[in-house]
């Protein structure tokens, strides 16, 4: 018998760098939201459809784009909360330790990286730590994470790359938002399991958010 929160590891594959049979593996997912969580389906309903219109390569390329090299965010959460405060590093002492136990391999990524914290979330027995992950990191991380797909933030980051490097990786403009779609999936699932009534946002974005702004307010003030 599966356990009750097992689902968080088949969405935690939506936010791994795709591989042969994403697209397939999209539409999995795609069905079993479809069951239980129709709300959530209908918001991935538009990221499956991407991936069934592009090549790996585009998607990999994208997933790139989107939270690695010259990104629209990150997914890693610990650093969505905290940048490079010594929380950040408190709390990847303690996903470290619970990820060893949960047998959950990391590949070289750090602990706090999104998809391991959904595995986490799907095999821990302590309801208790659960509910708190859910409440003070995975919540409020994941809106901090979707917020950053708004357009303002997007044009931001967008000028800093370019001011900061000669190339800019090509995206497609018909899905550079693609994401999206699927992080409020995910948190649609989210909010209905844990009972969140609310938003709850940590105000401290990251250095990375803060240097774009920085950046670009010096820029602006020269104009």
């Amino acid at each position: 018998m599966s356990k009750p929160f097992s689902h968080y590891e088949l969405l935690a594959g939506l936010f791994s760098f795709p591989a042969e049979g994403f697209a397939e593996f999209t539409q999995a997912v795609f069905r079993f939201l479809s069951d239980k969580y129709p709300e959530s389906a209908a918001e991935l309903a538009a990221f499956v459809t991407y991936t069934e219109r592009t090549s790996l390569l585009d998607q990999q390329e994208l997933y790139t784009r989107s939270f690695e090299v010259q990104a629209i965010t990150t997914l890693d959460i610990g650093y969505v909360l905290f940048g490079e405060d010594y929380k950040r590093g408190a709390l990847l002492a303690n996903l470290n330790r619970e990820l060893r136990e949960a047998d959950i391999e990391t590949g070289g990524e750090l602990s706090d990286h999104l998809p391991f914290v959904l595995q986490l979330l799907a095999r821990t027995d302590d309801d208790e730590f659960r509910e708190e992950l859910v409440a003070k990191i995975l919540a409020p991380a994941t809106r901090l994470i979707m917020d950053e797909f708004s357009d303002e933030k997007m044009g931001y980051k967008v000028k800093f790359y370019k001011k900061q490097y000669k190339t800019i990786i090509d995206s497609s403009e018909e899905y550079q938002m693609i994401y999206l779609a699927a992080l409020t999936a995910y948190y649609k699932v989210l909010k209905k399991d844990f009972n969140i009534k609310k938003d709850i946002i940590n105000l401290n974005s990251s250095d990375f958010l803060k240097s774009v702004h920085s950046e670009l307010a010096v820029e602006s003030d020269k104009v």
